[in-house]
């Protein structure tokens, strides 16, 4: 009997190869109804470009995913990212209302839970998230080409937790409110957070700007109630378990929904 003997390193590779996210490059169709209606609408809609964030009731097909999902919907494609991996799936082109097909070749992180992933100039961005012991304070894109996400350096970044994220009118620049931020004298504890951040994508650089009085309380009780969810034209929130209203952080303002036939916010207060 012939016997074949492999090299160590040749098994380890071989190894990886069987193992790696590589593998995973391959549409999965098995999608329900319900996430076969939601999929053909993202992909009739060619105008909006927004994030949605879907509870774990939703998969979409993608194996090992119950932890929820994120939707980042440009123009032209809408990417599907499970929520604690750092994978990328999108429409398969074949079947693009029947099922997901994978386009990363990411390997498992497990630190960007929470992440608020977007579309800026038809590329896609993530910032933020945390995992087991760790937290990510910085902002990363994804390169189609190469099938892996980038650090996108910037001066200025803070680690903070429970990040609600919003976008201002012109594009350049991003809100990030934050209930928590890393003590910078005691490695490893956080303090409360009580202010903004504000990245200009001009200048690729992180500023602090005032959030406090109302709005910060407003802001700490929204959160910690779980009444609070994210969009990018604001973050939308209950108060007070009946009235809906949104935080304008670029305004440092309160919206209120008014009441009336049509969907209209007004200013609540504002510092």
């Amino acid at each position: 009997m012939n016997i074949v003997r492999i090299p160590s390193v040749l098994m380890l590779a071989l190894m990886l190869a069987v193992s790696s996210p590589a593998q995973h490059l391959q549409p999965y169709p098995k999608l329900s109804q319900p996430e076969q209606k939601v999929l053909e609408l993202l992909n009739r809609d060619t105008v909006t470009t927004t994030t949605i964030r879907f509870n774990d009731s939703y998969h979409f097909g993608i194996p090992g995913t119950s932890n929820g999902m994120a939707v980042a919907k440009s123009r032209k494609l809408c990417y599907f990212l499970p929520e604690g991996t750092q994978e990328v799936w999108i429409p398969d082109p074949e079947a693009p209302a029947q099922r997901l097909k994978r386009i990363d070749s990411s390997m498992f992180s497990g630190s960007n839970f929470g992440a608020y992933p977007f579309i800026r100039h038809d590329t896609l961005f993530s910032i933020g998230g945390y995992g087991f012991w760790q937290v990510r304070g910085f902002i990363t894109y994804y390169i189609p080409d190469r099938h892996e996400w980038e650090y996108y350096p910037a001066a200025g970044e803070q680690m903070t937790m429970g990040n609600i994220a919003q976008r201002s009118a012109d594009d350049e620049r991003l809100f990030i409110a934050s209930t928590a931020i890393r003590n910078p004298d005691m490695p490893g504890a956080w303090m409360p957070s009580d202010s903004v951040s504000v990245f200009r994508w001009g200048q690729r650089r992180w500023e602090t700007i005032g959030f406090n009085g109302p709005i910060r309380e407003e802001f700490i009780n929204a959160f910690e109630s779980n009444h609070i969810w994210n969009a990018d034209w604001g973050a939308g929130y209950l108060s007070g378990y009946e009235r809906l209203c949104l935080f304008d952080f670029e305004n440092n303002a309160i919206h209120e929904l008014k009441e009336g036939p049509g969907v209209e916010f007004v200013t609540k207060c504002k510092l």
